[in-house]
């Protein structure tokens, strides 16, 4: 019965999504998934993040990703980035970000644990592309004064 009923929840905001609007506009919400890569640590990670907008050019993302390392590693980092549109119309919208990171990880060994965690800050880009009320996306970005390393994420949104 629970599956039944998340079941049915997503599909709700599957058509809530596919019912908004297209351009981002003051006050969207919006939810994405994806899949992200590193190259400094050379792992694929899984990308969860939400955006509000607060004015139609403007709006701030919260995102977390989990590398998929090897065993006995850990890897995480979550981000907090500005999102300025260049291109803000239907079908498509061009961005670039800003913003802070924190991450984290953890090697285990025999035992032994070593860890670390460091604050960086993030420069990049993204585009969307809109598919009718979910948009495809990429965005690369360089982290710079933490864990340096170049970060592109794929995957999709839905704009409330």
């Amino acid at each position: 019965m629970k599956k039944f009923l998340v079941s049915v929840m997503f599909l709700g905001l599957l058509g809530f999504a596919a019912n908004s609007q297209a351009q981002n506009a003051a006050g969207d919400f919006g939810i994405g998934v994806g899949v992200a890569y590193g190259f400094d640590i050379e792992e694929i990670g899984i990308n969860a993040g939400v955006q509000y907008s607060f004015t139609n050019d403007i709006r701030t993302a919260f995102d977390f990703t989990y590398y998929l390392a090897d065993e006995g590693i850990t890897w995480w980092e979550a981000n907090v980035n500005a999102h300025y549109f260049f291109v803000n119309d239907e079908a498509l919208r061009l961005y670039a970000l800003a913003g802070v990171q924190y991450a984290y990880w953890e090697i285990e060994f025999m035992g032994i644990s070593v860890d670390d965690s460091e604050v960086g800050f993030n420069v990049g880009a993204g585009l969307e592309y809109n598919l009718g009320g979910v948009s495809i996306f990429v965005e690369p970005k360089y982290t710079v004064n933490g864990f340096e390393q170049l970060n592109v994420t794929g995957g999709i949104r839905l704009q409330f």
